[in-house]
């Protein structure tokens, strides 16, 4: 079933939303950490990520139930969601990392830059994957790839 919802609204909805008053716990309690440095972070999840969830549905009251994607959303977009949120949380443990200084914190810290690194590749490259498929062309590159590495993309 899909909702129904203008799209003024839809747009306030949008305008509207912080990872304060519509995130997770995880959003709610360390945004600040994340958006110091990545601002851009929040502008992507409030006009991309946001719209595939259930807090445009007004119907939808539980906190804990509104972040969960809505029925019918495209795999890739959940997937590239569950990208963004991950880049999210590693960047709050290294953070984390550097003000608690706990015995191998700058080992930990670098670790988890190197995810973050790494799922960034993987945020790009679904990003581009997804933008291609929108704009109806193919990655030529893919081509050129075993079978194996085609269906990764």
């Amino acid at each position: 079933m899909s909702i129904q919802i203008r799209a003024e609204d839809l747009k306030a909805i949008i305008n509207e939303s912080t990872y304060q008053s519509q995130g997770d716990d995880y959003e709610r309690k360390f945004s600040y950490l994340v958006i110091k440095e990545f601002q851009n972070s929040e502008e992507f999840w409030k006009r991309f990520i946001i719209p595939l969830t259930k807090r445009i549905d007004l119907n939808v009251t539980d906190l804990h139930d509104r972040i969960n994607s809505r029925k019918g959303i495209d795999k890739e977009l959940v997937h590239l969601s569950a990208i963004h949120y991950s880049i999210f949380v590693k960047l709050i443990y290294a953070g984390n990392c550097i003000v608690s200084r706990h015995l191998s914190y700058f080992e930990d810290f670098y670790a988890h830059l190197g995810s973050v690194c790494d799922l960034t590749d993987d945020f790009i490259i679904q990003l581009y994957s997804i933008t291609l498929k929108c704009k109806k062309r193919k990655i030529e590159e893919l081509n050129k790839l075993t079978k194996e590495l085609k269906m990764i993309f």
